[in-house]
């Protein structure tokens, strides 16, 4: 028998925190005036929004996977049946998972579906279409 191994563990990204909008906001004349006589915020809080820029944070694997399982079209009884339970079996693993091959093609199913992904997700769609097929020994009945 054979099934897939899908790394379900959190990965890092770089996030831009700049806002172009806030920082035309705060860079106009008067606004930062206002804002500094206001007694709602320190000069040190609005001197870090102008310096905001990229931010490395986790990328959650494991409920990324789970959300897009949930996007999938599929019947209610499908969904009732496969898609629910492999959802499930998802949450409860940490780590790595294996999968059987009917729930592989249900995962790649919902990958398929899975509309204009960006740089973020480049590791999880590695993950996922590159997934390491492994032979299981099946257990004998003593």
């Amino acid at each position: 028998m054979k099934a897939r191994k899908i790394d379900l563990r959190n990965y890092k990204i770089v996030v831009n925190t700049k806002s172009p909008l806030l920082e035309k906001i705060l860079t106009t004349p008067g606004v930062g005036l206002c804002l500094r006589d206001s007694e709602r915020w320190e000069k040190g809080e609005l001197d870090s929004l102008l310096r905001r820029g990229p931010m490395v944070q986790d990328y959650n694997a494991k409920e990324s996977i789970i959300n897009l399982l949930f996007n999938l079209k599929v019947p209610a009884k499908e969904a009732w049946e496969k898609r629910d339970p492999l959802a499930d079996k998802i949450r409860a693993h940490d780590g790595e998972i294996l999968l059987d091959q009917d729930e592989y093609a249900m995962l790649l199913k919902a990958f398929e579906q899975f509309d204009r992904p960006g740089k973020n997700e480049q590791e999880l769609l590695k993950r996922v279409f590159g997934a390491e097929e492994i032979e299981l020994e099946e257990k004998k009945n003593a």
